[in-house]
């Protein structure tokens, strides 16, 4: 890690896992990453996913954020990041069945292909498309 100035880090890779359920939104964090990775960094986040099973679903729904695996790849793409990729985590055996909501998770990287911010803008609570 180099550090440039008191409040601005160069960081060669950036990583949360599982922490995503409590972030109030995803897409400013994952702007910060960007912000704090050095160029050709590479980013990687592993959460949980929405659940398919309604009941599954019903449950979860009422504490924590589940993204869909889509949501996880438009925030890295709209945050700047470039070949971002999915993959799915979750046992051996539930890998591809998505009809009772079993897939665990999934961890998504991206490789900052910039120097400097993020080119997606956000203004005060709302992000700009």
């Amino acid at each position: 890690m180099q550090k440039i100035s008191p409040s601005i880090l160069i960081m060669p890779t950036d990583m949360s896992a599982g922490s995503i359920e409590y972030w109030p939104d995803p897409q400013r964090g994952i702007k910060e990453a960007y912000r704090v990775l050095k160029l050709g960094g590479k980013a990687c986040l592993s959460g949980h996913v929405y659940l398919t099973f309604w009941l599954s679903r019903f449950f979860a729904d009422v504490w924590m954020l589940f993204p869909k695996e889509e949501e996880y790849i438009k925030w890295f793409e709209k945050a700047g990041f470039k070949d971002v990729q999915l993959k799915r985590i979750g046992l051996k055996w539930y890998r591809g069945v998505r009809r009772h909501g079993l897939i665990m998770g999934c961890s998504v990287t991206g490789v900052k292909p910039a120097s400097g911010d993020s080119p997606l803008q956000i203004c005060g609570l709302l992000v700009l498309y």
